[in-house]
């Protein structure tokens, strides 16, 4: 049942929002107002589960449209001088599976138009960056096709652009799928592409290195938000108390903990990762959301 919130639970709600520098509304809409959404989604949780919620939230990333330059190139500053030294072309792509479609009887590489990474994309790519280190290296080539006919190993670095790389297993799909497209007269090797993404979360980072030999460079890389960040018993007791939030905000069980059990704490613009706690993304027409995934509710 939909509570009240005691004047301890608002100070700490004012507390974070004073800290992390987050706008209190006065007035405002509801659906429009990070704070009361917050106030609304903290109504349905006991004090225990209030105060797991606030502490969590410190470490949660917001990253605006407006940020997105800026986070992307401090994570492509993240890349060793000696490897952009050595390549004569970088080439910036988005990190999506191609998929091929049969045109009069003619295979065609083409790409998904919903995905993040071709948003992120065409947000650099219509930016001038003749001011950034070895720009006169840059090219942007969206099509498989035109990738393939410039690429050199050796002489020739693939970066895969994505605003998120969550558990990992999507962005190797893809590379898999962007390999088996360009191979040419010599392979493709893995030392011949690479990631910069603006957030990733270390789990993915770390599987993409080991399983791919593929380096991904991000400024921004998240722990999981409960388990590598508390230890022992206090560890059990907040993993409890996100398994008795999920339950009473009706959380879909198949993103428990974040898909894959990523327990991220991160939006981007105005979409939320379905990596990160669905606590804090699930909503329904009764029940909004400090930051939803969806415009209409699922």
């Amino acid at each position: 049942m939909k509570g009240f919130l005691s004047p301890n639970i608002l100070y700490k709600l004012f507390e974070l929002f004073t800290k992390r520098e987050w706008k209190i509304e006065a007035n405002s809409e509801v659906k429009k107002s990070l704070y009361q959404r917050y106030c609304e989604r903290l109504k349905y949780l006991d004090e225990n589960e209030q105060n797991l919620f606030v502490e969590l939230s410190y470490n949660f990333k917001i990253i605006g449209i407006s940020d997105y330059l800026e986070f992307f190139l401090m994570s492509f500053y993240c890349v060793e001088y000696s490897k952009l030294n050595l390549v004569e072309k970088i080439i910036f792509t988005p990190l999506s599976k191609p998929y091929i479609d049969n045109l009069n009887g003619e295979n065609k590489v083409l790409r998904p138009i919903t995905k993040s990474s071709q948003f992120l994309f065409s947000f650099i790519d219509r930016h001038d960056l003749r001011w950034v280190d070895y720009s006169d290296k840059f090219e942007f080539k969206e099509s498989i096709i035109d990738i393939k006919h410039h690429f050199e190993s050796g002489r020739t670095l693939i970066v895969l652009v994505d605003d998120f790389v969550g558990t990992g297993t999507t962005a190797i799909n893809c590379i898999n799928s962007v390999k088996a497209e360009i191979q040419t007269d010599r392979e493709i090797l893995n030392s011949d592409i690479c990631i910069i993404s603006i957030a990733a979360l270390s789990e993915g980072v770390k599987k993409l290195k080991e399983e791919m030999g593929i380096n991904v460079y991000s400024d921004i890389i998240q722990n999981k938000g409960i388990s590598e960040y508390y230890n022992g018993e206090e560890l059990t007791i907040n993993k409890q108390l996100m398994i008795e939030i999920e339950k009473k905000l009706k959380c879909p069980v198949k993103y428990s903990f974040g898909y894959g059990k990523s327990e991220a704490l991160i939006t981007f613009g105005d979409k939320t990762p379905n990596n990160t706690f669905p606590a804090y993304w699930h909503e329904t027409s009764t029940k909004i959301a400090p930051f939803p995934r969806y415009k209409n509710f699922k």
